[in-house]
């Protein structure tokens, strides 16, 4: 079985994305609905916790390979073909409605929450 340099990096490129994919999705349908069961400052806890727990190689692994393997995809389709504009447009979904949202709005949030002090925050 003879698979191409060209087919590999589009089927990991895929993988990760799929697996990127779910786990925004389980965190929408489980952490968030999760968290807005509990009061407010155990809210912060786990959400300082699940911050930090997440930043691990398998989360950057899928997190960054994706839009690296999707634009390498893209390069290599040569700008022809329908096969260009689905991987253009996959590129540039996950480039601008993934990576970006997460890097200049979540990941400052997640800075902001990592630098509080909850026991401190409780006193007052």
């Amino acid at each position: 079985m003879d698979i191409s340099i060209k087919s590999f990096t589009l089927f990991l490129g895929i993988l990760l994305t799929g697996l990127s994919a779910g786990l925004f999705y389980a965190w929408m349908g489980s952490v968030i609905p999760g968290t807005r069961k509990v009061i407010d400052p155990t809210y912060m806890a786990s959400m300082q916790s699940i911050n930090r727990a997440i930043l691990n190689p398998a989360f950057f692994l899928s997190f960054f390979g994706s839009p690296i393997l999707l634009g390498i995809s893209t390069y290599q389709n040569n700008g022809t073909g329908p096969a260009f504009w689905w991987l253009l447009g996959a590129f540039l979904t996950y480039l601008f409605g993934t990576f970006a949202v997460t890097i200049f709005g979540n990941v400052p949030l997640n800075d902001a929450l990592d630098v509080l002090d909850l026991a401190e925050l409780s006193k007052s």
